[in-house]
């Protein structure tokens, strides 16, 4: 059974390379949990650090160019997260919060992971990726966020859609409400994702929208592990 708990607001120190990297310092985090099933989990305070990327400011603007293109609107705080991983395990990325805010449909075309510039270590598979609509009759409802499972499990009321060709309908009171989720599979090193590329419709124009969020899967650590080591090509 799944139930609700009070919001946390840790206060967590990062690198000065993940940090610079992120254009700004750490902060606070005020992010919903949820303690899920024991095939589920939700990251501790120690597994995630929040920093200051320039999330989307206004409904309907692209976050990659400011220019008032239209785009989702962002409902949660850009963060970062930190997460051990085994070879053998897949993890769900639900942590991204999105609704559509302009006067007509948006189509989507695809979600895509944006890993870390540079030489990258990993070998890293995104197995899947879905659109997680949450329960419009719960205003409350945030979803499982990240967890240890794939397809991602799903709270009353939630229905798992594939990406491709989705409609969002046009804007509604109240706002209908997705979940991004990308699904990783870290076989060896660690991935390092620093945002989603939201690829989509609207009417005959196609546009792409980049969405700041970052995790780290870092696979091999120590049991009992609950951080990631720095980026190895940083």
């Amino acid at each position: 059974m799944v139930t609700a708990v009070r919001r946390t607001r840790p206060t967590i120190v990062c690198s000065a390379a993940l940090a610079a990297l992120l254009l700004g310092g750490c902060t606070g985090l005020d992010h919903a949990a949820r303690p899920t099933a024991a095939a589920t989990r939700t990251p501790t305070s120690s597994e995630r650090f929040a920093s200051t990327p320039e999330p989307i400011t206004g409904a309907g603007v692209d976050a990659t160019s400011g220019s008032g293109k239209p785009g989702l609107t962002v409902l949660t705080t850009a963060a970062r997260y930190q997460l051990p991983v085994k070879a053998t395990e897949q993890v769900s990325d639900g942590a991204i919060i999105v609704t559509n805010p302009l006067d007509q449909p948006i189509v989507l075309e695809s979600v895509e992971p944006l890993f870390l510039p540079g030489d990258r270590t990993d070998k890293t598979d995104v197995t899947a990726t879905h659109i997680i609509e949450l329960n419009p009759n719960d205003p409350y409802d945030t979803g499982l966020g990240i967890q240890r499972v794939a397809p991602p499990a799903l709270l009353p009321g939630e229905r798992l859609l594939d990406v491709a060709g989705l409609t969002l309908p046009a804007a509604t009171t109240p706002a209908r409400r997705y979940v991004l989720s990308v699904t990783f599979r870290v076989h060896d090193g660690m991935a390092v994702v620093v945002g989603l590329l939201v690829k989509f419709r609207v009417g005959d124009h196609e546009y792409a929208q980049a969405i700041s969020h970052g995790i780290a899967l870092c696979e091999g650590r120590p049991a009992g592990a609950a951080d990631c080591p720095p980026p190895p090509h940083l």
